[in-house]
């Protein structure tokens, strides 16, 4: 499983979230969950920027609870990677290479 915290309103989000969008499309139909967490409050503004970008990615705004349980760290954008097992795997910091995001496929 994937998670990546985010915000409408950061630059670094933005080019981060495509290469989650090109991972989503690649992933179509593997075994490879993913799931952001946009640390905005109104269910709009982040309606109108996944439609602005074209993204379909699944989003909670429920971002307290799921930081609390996979991290303390306050960065975005924040890629949290979690095993079949449930257990944490990897916390990464700040926005990633599209080349990286795509390694993720082998997790499916």
């Amino acid at each position: 499983m994937v998670v990546v915290f985010w915000s409408t309103t950061c630059p670094f989000c933005l080019r981060h979230n495509a290469h989650i969008e090109k991972l989503r499309r690649a992933a179509a139909g593997r075994a490879l969950g993913i799931l952001t967490v946009c640390r905005d409050r109104d269910p709009a503004v982040v309606a109108a920027y996944l439609s602005r970008h074209g993204y379909g990615f699944p989003v909670t705004l429920e971002h307290a609870a799921m930081a609390a349980a996979l991290s303390a760290r306050k960065v975005i954008p924040l890629s949290v990677l979690v095993d079949r097992s449930g257990r944490l795997q990897q916390v990464i910091a700040g926005e990633m290479f599209e080349e990286d995001v795509m390694q993720w496929l082998q997790l499916a």
